[in-house]
């Protein structure tokens, strides 16, 4: 099979870590002893390491699978192909790592914007979205498709929040609209406009703030801008009429 030189690279890279040798050459003997199954060290310097070294960033070489596969099960895969399915990036995702501040108007007539913080973080072949609130950390995977990225956080109360943002083609955004979707501290269902900014500041610096439009304005930039797009409730809070009979006189 065909492996990418930057796929055996990490996968040396991960062998290294778990091993505790360094990839030297006098250590390949006792790397192979770690990963078991037959592994030789010859085959692990020779075959891996020195080829991936010796060749060009972009290109790729032809590998057992069997051997590959132990290795693969020594990192805690089924298989070779597991393992590279693990690592793959998602172009779209991968240009999202880093902080951000997220914006959502609070369901009531007044107008308060809440501003979180956001985490979006790689582990393994995950993209996580991580949002603290005043009370709770939310959490979930993130996946992209058609130019949109979608969310399902949980946190450890049970409450879930749904995110969707439209991306396009962007890459690195700045800022991003969307939309969410929950329910209220009620529990009645309740969705709206979301907005997503990036920011430079460290994930533990970030703080959780309710903004009136006066507290808004003092950013003559963002901050204004976030306030005229969350000055009307009707376009950015929806919620359900109150059930009654649950038939349609409810509507």
């Amino acid at each position: 099979m065909k492996v990418a030189v930057q796929q055996i690279r990490r996968l040396l890279l991960a062998v290294s870590e778990k091993s505790g040798y360094p990839l030297e050459f006098g250590n390949f003997e006792g790397i192979a002893d770690a990963i078991g199954g037959g592994m030789s060290g010859d085959y692990l310097y020779e075959n891996l390491y020195l080829r991936s070294r010796n060749a060009a960033d972009d290109t790729s070489i032809g590998l057992q699978p069997n051997r590959l596969n132990i290795i693969a099960r020594y990192l805690g895969h089924e298989s070779i192909h597991h393992y590279l399915e693990s690592i793959r990036e998602d172009p779209v995702l991968s240009g999202l790592v880093g902080n951000y501040y997220c914006y959502v108007r609070r369901n009531s007539e007044d107008t308060v914007v809440l501003q979180s913080p956001v985490k979006i973080s790689r582990k393994g072949g995950q993209y996580i979205f991580e949002l603290r609130g005043p009370r709770w950390t939310y959490k979930g995977e993130m996946a992209s498709s058609d130019g949109s990225v979608f969310v399902l956080m949980r946190s450890d109360s049970g409450k879930q929040i749904h995110h969707v943002y439209r991306i396009g083609k962007a890459q690195r955004p700045k800022v991003l609209q969307g939309i969410f979707s929950g329910v209220s501290t009620t529990f009645e269902p309740i969705g709206g406009r979301v907005v997503l900014t990036a920011v430079d500041e460290p994930f533990d610096k970030l703080k959780n703030q309710e903004l009136r439009p006066a507290d808004l304005k003092k950013d003559k930039v963002l901050g204004v801008r976030l306030a005229r797009y969350f000055a009307k409730y009707e376009k950015n809070n929806l919620k359900i009429n109150s059930p009654m009979g649950f038939n349609e006189g409810d509507l």
